[in-house]
């Protein structure tokens, strides 16, 4: 996401007839969909459907990038930049949910080590995607729209089942602001 998505956007909007006021606008609508990451994380936590809300971003995420190759005109270019951020921003946070719920303490370090080696890995693709696509950018979309896919297929496999929060995360004002109850 965050390799294509910063290449791409702006090369898309302006091959579209975007000046550059439409491309800080529909790259702004990107970074504004993540904020709503917490959200996302929160109802994921308090509903238990951690697991149903990671799948279902992924192919949200396809069809955000695929639209990208396909539409014309910044309102839409936003919209789906939106939901491109938003629903990849939900990716990133509830699969952290994933590592810090579903594993034991002990284990996260070295999980949070490979799912950062992964990102890492997912960023340098997707620059290599934009590089060799950057004079076919509907190609590149639909490329990234494709990874996506199956990616999501992909992620069915070992994804912890994990239960809903039910206690509030509160902080130990008697402490160094240290969470009382669950982790969220």
């Amino acid at each position: 996401m965050l390799g294509v998505a910063p290449m791409l956007m702006p090369l898309t909007v302006t091959r579209y007839g975007g000046d550059p006021t439409a491309v800080g606008a529909v790259v702004a609508a990107f970074f504004v969909g993540g904020m709503f990451a917490p959200v996302i994380g929160s109802f994921a936590d308090r509903t238990g459907r951690q697991r149903w809300l990671f799948l279902a971003c992924l192919p949200a995420m396809a069809l955000a990038v695929a639209a990208f190759g396909l539409v014309h005109g910044v309102v839409l270019l936003a919209l789906y930049a939106l939901l491109f951020g938003g629903a990849g921003a939900a990716v990133g946070t509830i699969a952290g949910l994933f590592i810090v719920e579903g594993h034991p303490h002990a284990e996260w370090n070295e999980r949070i080590s490979w799912f950062r080696f992964a990102y890492g890995a997912g960023q340098t693709v997707g620059l290599v995607i934009a590089a060799f696509t950057v004079h076919n950018l509907r190609l590149g979309w639909l490329v990234t729209a494709c990874l996506l896919l199956i990616a999501g297929a992909l992620g069915r496999i070992g994804l912890p089942q994990l239960r809903p929060v039910t206690q509030p995360v509160t902080l130990d004002p008697t402490t160094s602001a240290r969470p009382i109850g669950a982790i969220s």
